[in-house]
């Protein structure tokens, strides 16, 4: 028999199971196959496409499924894009869908901003705010860099879709600082007469007027005054002569009746000019003050009130006759100026008597006396209603 013989190396022991499983080959010096073996790891199936992982070896088989990735895998880049001068942008990314092989996912928004403080985008990128250059806009002129009018401008707030405002500076022309003239001055980043609110005022240019009263103020005064007694301090204006009084001499000594119940006293007035802040020296009319004489019988004798019944202010209309002379009742002063006390207690002549003759006096009033009466009782007086007073007339 044949001595026992070994295959020739490279010869098929064992044929391949699947990509992962290749077959084995004899070495050539040995009468066994190689033990069988797999290829873990090792690359089976390479991807379709963006959206899908490639394939590799596992246990001796290649995973059958598909390893799609997921939907929050980004397939595509798209490019930021925005306005200049703004503080957010859009990145039109394109995401895998998670089922399929191809980049076919919704087109995503993504929200670009400013990675630091000041930052503002130009259209293509990032850059630094600058008053004259690129940002987001200017506040209004409201600050003075010495006679320069200032405004702000606005930078981005990192990270946020708001804005801060970055710095300072102008394209305005500076003011010329005349503080004479004032409305050249750089005040809250105008050109403006230095003056504050009228309701709120200050000397602010030094010229000793307060602003309500300067007439350098756009709303200022006359810039007359500032202070005295014939001086509007709220306008700076002297007060005209048409002013109450500003002044007055001392009252003299109480006199006579000003009217009937009262007595009165004088003082000289004092009168602003129009062209001065001070009163007139001068004495520019006169001022009087009244008092009322006590109730009842008084009266006012130059020095002091008197009382005496005898001494009245005024007398009714006739009441009752004394023989020919009407009589009325006596009025005295009520303490109020006005002579209305009366008293039924005393009476006093109203007019001159009557004639006795054409006229005789009845309850109080003189009445002619009529013609035509006799004398019956021959006593010189003729009957009828006026009894003795009147003659006969025959």
């Amino acid at each position: 028999c044949p001595s026992d013989s070994k295959v020739a190396a490279g010869t098929v022991c064992r044929a391949a199971n699947g990509v992962c499983n290749p077959a084995e080959t004899c070495n050539g010096s040995s009468s066994s196959c190689p033990a069988d073996a797999n290829t873990n790891g090792t690359l089976c199936a390479a991807s379709r496409g963006v959206c899908e992982n490639d394939r590799y070896c596992s246990s001796g088989v290649c995973p059958a499924s598909y390893d799609y990735k997921s939907s929050s895998t980004k397939c595509s880049d798209g490019s930021p894009s925005g306005a200049s001068g703004i503080c957010m942008t859009t990145d039109s990314d394109r995401y895998c869908l998670g089922s399929d092989y191809r980049c076919l996912g919704s087109i995503i928004n993504i929200l670009g901003y400013a990675s630091s403080n000041g930052q503002v985008w130009n259209g293509s990128s990032w850059v630094t705010a600058s008053y004259a250059g690129v940002n987001a806009g200017y506040t209004g002129y409201d600050y003075c860099s010495g006679q320069l009018p200032q405004r702000g401008y606005y930078g981005c707030v990192a990270g946020s879709n708001s804005t801060t405002v970055s710095g300072y500076g102008s394209n305005v022309s500076a003011c010329n600082g005349d503080v004479v003239a004032e409305h050249s001055m750089c005040q809250s980043g105008s050109c403006l007469n230095k003056c504050l609110s009228p309701y709120n005022p200050g000397d602010n240019d030094g010229d000793g007027f307060l602003d309500n009263q300067d007439s350098d103020c756009s709303y200022g005064g006359c810039g007359e005054c500032t202070s005295g007694a014939c001086c509007d301090t709220s306008t700076g204006c002297y007060l005209p002569s048409s002013s109450p009084p500003c002044g007055y001499t001392a009252f003299g000594v109480w006199g006579g009746d000003d009217g009937v119940c009262r007595i009165q006293r004088s003082r000289g007035i004092y009168k602003c000019t129009g062209t001065s802040s001070t009163c007139s020296t001068g004495v520019s009319g006169t001022d009087y003050e009244y008092a009322n004489i006590s109730s009842g019988y008084v009266w006012w004798n130059n020095v002091s009130q008197v009382t005496s019944n005898s001494i009245y202010c005024g007398v009714t209309s006739g009441m009752m006759c004394s023989g020919q002379q009407p009589l009325g009742m006596v009025k005295a002063c009520n303490g109020s100026n006005s002579c209305s006390f009366t008293d039924d207690n005393h009476f006093a002549a109203v007019g001159s008597a009557c004639n006795g003759t054409t006229q005789t006096c009845s309850n109080g009033v003189c009445v002619a006396c009529p013609s035509g009466y006799r004398d019956y009782d021959k006593d010189g007086y003729g009957a009828g209603t006026y009894g003795t007073y009147c003659p006969s007339a025959s």
